[in-house]
C-alpha cells in the first residue's frame, strides 16, 4: 500500500510505501525493491529517500511524491488524438531512457506497463514498481515462477525460467505498451 506521508527534515510530503500483511516472504521482498530501486539513479527512475524497518509492520519505504497520472489514465484523459499520441509517445521515450540505464546496471524491470508509468504534473515521468525486476549480477537466484502482467507478458517470461529473460524481454514489454497506445 502506499500511502501521503509528511517528512519533518526537510519538510516535505512524500509516499510512504507498506505492506498489507507483514509476513517475512512479503517483508524480503518489499526490502529488497527498495533497494534494488534505490541503487538506481536516473531521472525517470522513481528516487528512494529512505527505508525503515520496523519489527511489527515490517519494512517501510519513503519515496518522492509524485503528483500526477499514469500513462494508463493519460491514454484514457487524452484519447485517441495524433497530438495525444505524440505526447505520450514522447513520455514513453523517458521510459526507454530508464530502462537503458537500468540495463546498463545488470537489471531487468520485467513488469513495464502503462501502469507502471507515472506522469508528474511538472512534465516529470517515471518507471515505476521494480518488485519483479532481476538484477542480472547478483549471486542470489531469483525465484522461478511466472510473473508480470498477463496482457503484456513476453512469451519467454511463460516458462517460469529468470535465467531465458534478458533486455529483449523489458523491449516486448515496451512494444507491448506502444501497442496500448
Amino acid at each position: 500500500q502506499v500511502f501521503l506521508g509528511a517528512q519533518q527534515v526537510p519538510p516535505r510530503h512524500v509516499a510512504v510505501k507498506r505492506l498489507r500483511g507483514n509476513t517475512l516472504e512479503l517483508a524480503e521482498q518489499l526490502f529488497s525493491e527498495a533497494l534494488l530501486t534505490g541503487s538506481l539513479e536516473h531521472p525517470n527512475i522513481i528516487p528512494v529517500h529512505s527505508i525503515k524497518i520496523d519489527p511489527e509492520r515490517g519494512p517501510e519505504v519513503v519515496l518522492k511524491r509524485v503528483e500526477g497520472e499514469s500513462l494508463e489514465q493519460a491514454f484514457l484523459r487524452i484519447g485517441e488524438t495524433e497530438a495525444g499520441l505524440k505526447e505520450l509517445l514522447s513520455k514513453l521515450l523517458q521510459v526507454c531512457n530508464a530502462l537503458d540505464y537500468a540495463h546498463s546496471k545488470g537489471i531487468l524491470h520485467r513488469d513495464v506497463k502503462p501502469e507502471n508509468i507515472m506522469l508528474g504534473q511538472y512534465g516529470e515521468v517515471y518507471l515505476l514498481d521494480w518488485g519483479i525486476a532481476i538484477d542480472t549480477r547478483s549471486q542470489e537466484k531469483p525465484n522461478e515462477g511466472v510473473v508480470g502482467t498477463p496482457h503484456y507478458i513476453a512469451p519467454e517470461m511463460l516458462s517460469g525460467d529468470p535465467s531465458v529473460i534478458d533486455a529483449r524481454t523489458d523491449v516486448y514489454l515496451l512494444g507491448a505498451t506502444l501497442h496500448f497506445l
